[in-house]
């Protein structure tokens, strides 16, 4: 009944967040375990959540947390999991919490084939094993070879490193492919990132955004998440209204889980009596 969380960027904080409202909303659902007794614990190693918000931002993020239950433990660096728990190292003391869940989401390794890349053409990598590539993307001195997203470190304004997001690796990927198209093997021209912004989603109808010098959150914040992600939502026609009405009914009470409780009461009833069983092992003989 205990799940840690460990990072506290925006995907640690959301995934946090919507155990923890999960936990409560389905509760009725479950005849064999009681969820309220259910605990959700975020360990983030810096000094704040959402680092990358202004401290502003990052307290009402933890504060927004724990509101839904959620227990926050910032300065918290995890150096070991196993099957049984977590152990981390808080205020120089070793700690640990029993737990068979663990959610990581502190961050990615590249792959093994990006280090065999970088030993293959001779190119540097950061401490986190990402590949420092030119301004137009490419390996030095290999310009057939282009590196885009999580696995490509490239200093932005002010010399620090482009952060692993979505939207990094979707503008470098359209920056390379428009070389593609234009007969190139890559890109021939320098990289310019456009930060369109960050959001984070604390929980339903909570959410803290920076938008181009404008801080903002609560439901504010929330909505124009939802418009984000309306935005960006890909699929059939019609898929972004089938989204919007679902987000609709959830608010107004629909219920969303009926088909984890379906399949609960279908296992539930599968289930074989000690009548059942003793009739089939007779049956068997």
């Amino acid at each position: 009944m205990t799940v840690v969380v460990v990072g506290g960027g925006p995907t640690g904080v959301e995934i946090a967040g919507q155990l923890a409202i999960t936990a409560r909303a389905v509760g009725p659902a479950f005849r064999r375990i009681d969820s309220s007794a259910a605990r959700v614990i975020l360990l983030d190693a810096g000094e704040r959540v959402v680092a990358a918000f202004s401290p502003r931002l990052s307290k009402k993020v933890a504060d927004g947390l724990a509101d839904i239950g959620v227990t926050v433990r910032e300065g918290a660096r995890v150096t070991d999991i196993d099957e049984r728990g977590v152990t981390f190292e808080a205020g120089g003391e070793s700690k640990r919490i029993d737990t068979r869940t663990v959610v990581w989401a502190a961050g990615v390794h590249p792959v093994p084939l990006v280090d065999s890349l970088a030993r293959a053409t001779g190119a540097d990598t950061d401490r986190s094993g990402r590949i420092k590539v030119k301004p137009d993307l490419t390996i030095p001195d290999h310009p057939e070879i282009s590196v885009v997203g999580d696995v490509a470190c490239l200093d932005g304004p002010g010399g620090k490193p482009l952060p692993g997001l979505a939207t990094v690796a979707i503008q470098q990927a359209h920056h390379v492919a428009k070389g593609i198209r234009a007969g190139e093997v890559g890109a021939s021209t320098p990289f310019k990132y456009l930060d369109k912004g960050a959001l984070a989603v604390v929980g339903r109808g909570r959410a803290v955004c920076e938008i181009r010098g404008l801080r903002f959150s609560g439901r504010l914040a929330f909505l124009t998440y939802l418009g984000v992600h309306l935005f960006y939502l890909g699929g059939q026609t019609g898929r972004r209204l089938q989204v919007m009405f679902k987000w609709v009914g959830a608010r107004f009470g629909e219920r969303q889980s009926a088909l984890i409780e379906g399949e609960l009461a279908s296992v539930e009833r599968a289930s074989p009596s000690a009548e059942t069983t003793q009739w089939a092992h007779t049956s068997s003989r």
